[in-house]
Formats: C-alpha cells, sequence, structure tokens
C-alpha cells in the first residue's frame, strides 16, 4: 500500500518552512536556489512545495486500524472503538499461546516501520515491539507451528520474506519475488496449497497470481485476477480458499471503500461471492470507509478482521491531463470481422483479409457444411437509425456477402444487437439477442435488461418470440447446449453469469462465470465429452492474448498451457468464436485497428460472440479449426465498446 514519507507541513512562513524544503531537496538544488533566488522568494517556493504535498497525498499518517467481527465469516460488523491510529495494512493472525497479534505499518514516529500490537488477557490491546523491516507484512503460519512474513521492499517491487517462532522476533530470509514487469506491486497475500504456494500481489485495483513450490521462489506468468478491488488476505475454508478484498470508492457514485470476497476451489480461478462483506458504517471512526482486510477464523467458530480506514477524508494527487488524442471514428462503424486458421485447435494462424468492414460482436454458425451465415452488430446506414444485427453468408469461409433478406420479423423493440446463433433438435435456426428501447449504448438502458429470441426456418428471416432471460445490466449472450440443457453465458455488469433452461426458452440464473478479467464465447464440445473454452485477455488494451480452457460440467474451468492467438502492440483481440469447417473448424473476428477501449466504459465485447455449432450437433473432428476475433488498436477511444 502506500510507502511514500509522511510529508512536513509548514509550521508557518519562515525559516521553518525553508528548513522543510531543504529535505526534499538535494544540497547542489539548495545552494543553487539560494544563490540565485533571495530568501523571501526560497521561502514561499518552499511553501507551495511542501503545502501541495500535504494537501495532494494519503498515507498511512491519515489512516486508522479497527476491528470487525463475524459468526461466519460473511456477514461482518465493525468495532466503533480505534485500535490504533496513524496504522495502515493491517496483519492479523494469532500467535503460540492463542492471542491475537497485529502487525501494521506504523505511521505514528518520524519514520514509518512495522509497529506491533498484542491482545492480553482480559481482551484489550497493548504496543508490543517487532524487528520485521519491510511494509506490508503478510504472515503465514507452517505446519511446524512457526511462522513466515512476507514483506514489499524497496522500490522497485521485491517481496522479501522473514522467519520467527513468536511471530515478533523475526529473522530474514531473503528475497523472494522481483520481476522488472511489475514494479508497483504490493501488498503480498501468500497461502500454501497441495499444489504449491501461490502469493497475490496488489496491481492497481487488480491481483498479479504468482506461483512457488516452496514459498521461497515465485515467479508468475502473468496472470491477473480482476475480481473488482485488490489488498487482499486469503483464508482456507471449507472446499477451498476464501480471498477477501477492498473495492475503491468512486467519487462519481459516492460509494466508499468497502470490503469483498471471492472463493476458490483450486487457487487459480476465483468467483466473487454475491454482497459485501463490510462496509462503512454511517458515523463515527470507520465511516469514510474500510479496506486492507486482514480475517483470521477463531477457534471458537468466530472470525475477527482488522481493517483500516481514515482519520480525514483522503485526498489524492490529480492525475495529469491526458495527452489530446487524433481524432477517430467512433464505435463499430471502425470494427471489423476477420479469421484465423489452426490444424489443432491448439496453434493458430491468421488469415489475410477482413471478413466483414463494419461489424462488431460476430456469431457464425455453419449450416451443414454449405455455407457459413455470420451474424453480427452493424452501425446505421443513415443518420437517426439505431445500430442493429445483420447477416453475411460465406460459401468458402473466407469471403461474405452481405445478405439483404435477412430480418427479424415481429421485433419488439427498438433494436436488436449482441447476436447469438444456434439450432433446436427440430433444425430450426435460434438467435439469441439483446432486445434494447435505448437510443443510446444498449449496455446503458434502463434495468432489468433482456434476452429476446427468434426462430427462422432458413436462417435469413427470423420470426421473434419474445424474451427468454430478464437480468440487470446484461449484454452479449452466448447460448449453447450441454449434456441435454441449454446454457447461457452472458455478461452482466463486472462478470460473466451462467443461466439454464430445459427448453431454450426460459433461463434460470446459475451463478457467476469463474473467470474474471476474461472475455468468453460458447465453449466448444470436444470428442472426449469436455468442453474447450476460448476467451480473451480484457485487462490488457493491446497486445492481449487469445487462451483456452476445458471444463468437464461447464462451471468449472482450467487453463490451457500457451496462448492461442497474440495481438499486436496496436490491437486487441477479442470475441474468439470457433466454428468447424468441411471436416475442420473456423475462426471469425471483429477488429478495429484505430480505436481502444475508453477508460470507464464496459468490458469489450465481454461474455461472448456466439454458439459454436460443434456443440450442438456432437463432437467434430479437431483439424483444420477457423476462429473469430475482435480486435482494436491502442491509437483512439471507443465511445461504444461493443
Amino acid at each position: 500500500m502506500e510507502t511514500g514519507a509522511r510529508p512536513k507541513a509548514p509550521a508557518r512562513a519562515s525559516g521553518a518552512t525553508v528548513y522543510a524544503v531543504s529535505e526534499v531537496l538535494d544540497a547542489m538544488t539548495r545552494k543553487l536556489l539560494h544563490a540565485l533566488i533571495p530568501a523571501g522568494a526560497v521561502t514561499a517556493a518552499a511553501f507551495v512545495l511542501i503545502g501541495f504535498r500535504a494537501s495532494g497525498q494519503d498515507g498511512p499518517w491519515n489512516h486508522r486500524v479497527l476491528l470487525a467481527r463475524s459468526q461466519d465469516g460473511l456477514h461482518w460488523t465493525l468495532d466503533p472503538e480505534v485500535l490504533v491510529e496513524r496504522a495502515s495494512v493491517p496483519e492479523l493472525f494469532l500467535g503460540p499461546d492463542g492471542r491475537l497479534i497485529l502487525l501494521f505499518v506504523d505511521a505514528s514516529g518520524s519514520n514509518e516501520r512495522i509497529g506491533a500490537m498484542l491482545q492480553d488477557q482480559d481482551g484489550s490491546w497493548t504496543r508490543g515491539e517487532t524487528n520485521l523491516r519491510g511494509v506490508d507484512p503478510n504472515v503465514v503460519r507452517l505446519n511446524d507451528g512457526s511462522y513466515r512474513a512476507y514483506v514489499k521492499t524497496g522500490l522497485k517491487g521485491a517481496i522479501a520474506a522473514y522467519s520467527s517462532e513468536d511471530g515478533l522476533r523475526w529473522r530474514e530470509l531473503g528475497e523472494v519475488f522481483q520481476d522488472p514487469r511489475y514494479p508497483q506491486v504490493t501488498d503480498p497475500d501468500v497461502f500454501e496449497t497441495p499444489a504449491g504456494w501461490v502469493m497475490l500481489l496488489s496491481l492497481g485495483p487488480r491481483l498479479l497470481r504468482c506461483t512457488s513450490q516452496d514459498g521461497l521462489h515465485f515467479v508468475t506468468d502473468g496472470t491477473v485476477l480482476d475480481l473488482g478491488g485488490s489488498v487482499s488476505d486469503t483464508v482456507p475454508v471449507p472446499g477451498g480458499w476464501r480471498t477477501f478484498f477492498h473495492v475503491n470508492a468512486d467519487p462519481k457514485t459516492g460509494t466508499r471503500m468497502r470490503i469483498r470476497s471471492a472463493f476458490t476451489a483450486d487457487a487459480r480461478t476465483w468467483q466473487v461471492e454475491e454482497g459485501d462483506r463490510l462496509v462503512a458504517p454511517d458515523a463515527g471512526a470507520g465511516s469514510l470507509g474500510v479496506a486492507d482486510p486482514a480475517p483470521v477464523p477463531l477457534p471458537d467458530g468466530s472470525w475477527v478482521m482488522a481493517v483500516k480506514s481514515f482519520i480525514d477524508p483522503p485526498k489524492y494527487s490529480p492525475r495529469p491531463p491526458e495527452p489530446p488524442l487524433p481524432p477517430v471514428m467512433g464505435g463499430i462503424e471502425t470494427h471489423r470481422v476477420e479469421s484465423a486458421t489452426s490444424q489443432d485447435g491448439l496453434s493458430w494462424v491468421r488469415d489475410e483479409g477482413v471478413r466483414v468492414a463494419r461489424a462488431s460482436v460476430p456469431a457464425a454458425i455453419n449450416d451443414r457444411d454449405e455455407r457459413i451465415l455470420l451474424y453480427y452488430v452493424r452501425p446505421p446506414d443513415e443518420p437517426g437509425k439505431p445500430e442493429t444485427v445483420a447477416c453475411s453468408v460465406s460459401y468458402d469461409g473466407l469471403r461474405f456477402e452481405p445478405e439483404p433478406a435477412f430480418r427479424i420479423e415481429g421485433l419488439s423493440t427498438l433494436k436488436a444487437v449482441d447476436p447469438s446463433i444456434t439450432r433446436d433438435d427440430d433444425g430450426k435456426f435460434r438467435l439469441y439477442y439483446l432486445a434494447s428501447n435505448h437510443w443510446g449504448d444498449p449496455a446503458g438502458g434502463p434495468n432489468p435488461h433482456a434476452i429476446h429470441m427468434a426462430v427462422s426456418g432458413d436462417g435469413i428471416r427470423f420470426q421473434e418470440i419474445g424474451p427468454v432471460f430478464q437480468y440487470p445490466d446484461l449484454v452479449d449472450p452466448d447460448v449453447f447446449r450441454f449434456r441435454g440443457e441449454w446454457w447461457m453465458y452472458v455478461f452482466a455488469r463486472d462478470a460473466t453469469i451462467i443461466a439454464r433452461s430445459p427448453n431454450g426458452a426460459d433461463f434460470t440464473y446459475e451463478g457467476r462465470l469463474p473467470l474474471m478479467g476474461w472475455g468468453t464465447t460458447a465453449p466448444l464440445l470436444l470428442p472426449d465429452g469436455r468442453l474447450r473454452l476460448y476467451a480473451f485477455d480484457q485487462r490488457m488494451p493491446a497486445g492481449n492474448a487469445v487462451r483456452s480452457f476445458l471444463s468437464d460440467d461447464g462451471f468449472h474451468w482450467s487453463l490451457e498451457e500457451g496462448d492461442r492467438l497474440r495481438a499486436g502492440p496496436d490491437e486487441q483481440i477479442t470475441d474468439p468464436f470457433v466454428v468447424p469447417w468441411r471436416g475442420g473448424l473456423q475462426d471469425v473476428f471483429q477488429g478495429d485497428l484505430r480505436q481502444s477501449p475508453r477508460s470507464g466504459a464496459r468490458p469489450l465485447a465481454s461474455g461472448t460472440a456466439a454458439l459454436h455449432a460443434a456443440s450442438q450437433i456432437g463432437p467434430q473432428p479437431l483439424a483444420p479449426w477457423r476462429m473469430t476475433l475482435f480486435s482494436l488498436s491502442r491509437r483512439g477511444r471507443n465511445e461504444n465498446s461493443r
């Protein structure tokens, strides 16, 4: 967390202020100032400099630590009393005698250091002494009863480990992680699993996953978890582990920092749990927000958690203005559909050329190996008209022609977007789509959002049936059949959710897909009965990867080794969608070579494109394959992230 030195506020506009700035400036700069600028002017300049730091930053000197309590680890109540002032990044654990020990970044003195508090037999707390160095402490108790602490050290993202028998007196073990790609990581969160050790490091509002076989040498493959927050602390619970983390405040909505949690059964993929674990009260010592959770399950089955809050409202330095961007066309006008081919479904090569220009959110289906029907969102042909679903047809898998006869008769809303296409047992085509009356981006329309279905005998002329699923903030549905049921993966605000139906006409919410940070498409049914899911990394605005996951049940997924595709440095690949084609498989994709997602816009095409025909008609041979993708460059901003 915050590790900067506490700024010295000027006591008065006098020599004291000049002395304060002399601690910031190097000796050569001071000599130059005194030689070139009169003393009064130096004083004024010093006052501005120090005053700006004091009013423009937040840090441990403005933090306090409180305790919260729970009976089940899910529902928490904050104690009204402050445990320690001018303290941050708490770490709470049970000492050898069963009493609680609190370590924290102590900013009560002139220099920040790690401080300690000890719980007495009567439940009160007293200050203790510790020689642990660094900041952002995290403590793990080993099987032999000893303790291991992980701390951030230095300014380049290094993590060091210490060993202790009592949790207070520590022996340094050395550096356990440093990766030059991630110099900004903070707040280690380490836990042991049967498969090895896992360390989560905070990378802004996300978490970088690292692994180790011995807990002393960590590496990362670059996996970043986007759970909605960071500064985590993970504890074992029945069936796996629960990761607590804080969610940052949102000045636009007025929400304060709060604590949430996610569950993992394998320490590889996490599912965010519903609701908040702890929110700031309306009044009292924790009313400005709660963050930096440090939960501990107690022997009697109850829980206690140390959290930080704020003494005064936190203030942050304003971001420097971004450089102006060159004017570019916005939205789907600059998106396009491209394709790639593979012999084994794992190694892919991009095809030359563009399949469809001015197209977004593609979904394709193989019509009996005679043609490929490609559905997508196209921009309006004339001003004042909305974007809508369109269709193009190809007889060779590469050259697509618009189908002018395509229509949805009986459309009950202003527009149909984000198509998903599949077939039922009678051979009829089913088109699922987001139905919206909102003139702007449908993602911003009033809730609940609705997914509708239309049916067709030829894949061209559809008749609307009506809504099949409603839920807040839905976009980008993807429907497929698996083990006799109809499944829908659909994006909803900050995650892909799962819904199921016995007939494909009435879906019920089942939960979240535990692949945070990955934009998914419908999975492909493999000959051995497993599902393969192709997904794109939503967290990289350019140069991102398409990877694949395997599942036996559609709920739990394991990552396969290697990249399926890697975007160029000026583009982002999204919506990898695979279809079988004349003994093989094809992948089509949408691309925009001039634009990237705007900060604050909804994740690009998250939640998918459409159903793979292979999952409709059973296992298919695995060579060659073709894939569809969506790509965006970094040189612009995208108002409509579809």
